[in-house]
């Protein structure tokens, strides 16, 4: 660490920001460093690296402030993390809600909308049934329906879809009655068949209660 300079009798005086974090930076910085002997206005000459450990002024930078200002950073990114989350959930939730409104020959097919599915109501206590010719009436979903289908005619055959990574159930009531389903295509439900005019309330439901699960909707009149 006492690094002596060849070309000078004297020592190179070196100030530097005390305190924990500049200690343990400087002095590996410093280690290495060629200083020239040629310094402005007379600076004295002296040690180099060991100057910093040997006069410590209290620049205000320690480890348990560091840990401090750590803390609160990722207290708040985590906020505005959660914050901008639940926003985008609630906007997507809203978006949901509105109506899609179809006639035979609809274009551009298939007709998709995202959505978010899931919640705290029991899809069986909605349908007042535990299941239905279509298939069981399982899963928890949100008391008020995901979306609402509008047909202005009737459709000799339609498909409505739900596309998702989790494993989600559907619920559909309108004109005719109630229909559940569970696995149309793979964890994916879904219904197809003959429809009459109306509105559908359509419910895309989750496994787990208060669980959420991203889904696309698809509506065709493909067989």
């Amino acid at each position: 660490m006492q690094n002596r300079l060849q070309n000078q009798g004297s020592r190179l005086k070196v100030k530097a920001f005390p305190g924990s974090a500049w200690e343990r930076l400087i002095p590996n910085l410093l280690r290495s460093w060629s200083i020239s002997p040629t310094l402005k206005r007379g600076a004295t000459l002296t040690k180099t690296a060991c100057a910093v450990y040997k006069y410590k002024c209290g620049f205000g930078i320690n480890r348990a402030k560091i840990k401090l200002v750590s803390f609160v950073c990722f207290f708040l990114l985590t906020a505005v993390y959660c914050l901008l989350t639940q926003g985008g959930v609630q906007a997507q939730r809203s978006q949901n809600m509105q109506n899609i409104s179809i006639s035979p020959g609809f274009s551009p097919a298939p007709i998709r909308v995202q959505g978010v599915g899931g919640g705290s109501a029991s899809i069986a206590q909605i349908a007042g049934r535990p299941e239905t010719a279509n298939g069981p009436c399982v899963g928890f979903t949100n008391a008020k329906p995901n979306h609402n289908l509008v047909l202005n005619s009737s459709f000799n055959h339609l498909r409505i879809q739900v596309e998702s990574r989790e494993d989600t159930t559907l619920l559909v009531r309108g004109p005719g009655g109630i229909w559940c389903n569970d696995d149309f295509r793979g964890k994916n439900p879904g219904l197809a068949g003959e429809w009459l005019p109306g509105t559908y309330e359509i419910w895309v439901g989750a496994y787990g209660k208060d669980k959420q699960a991203s889904y696309t909707l698809s509506i065709s009149e493909q067989r």
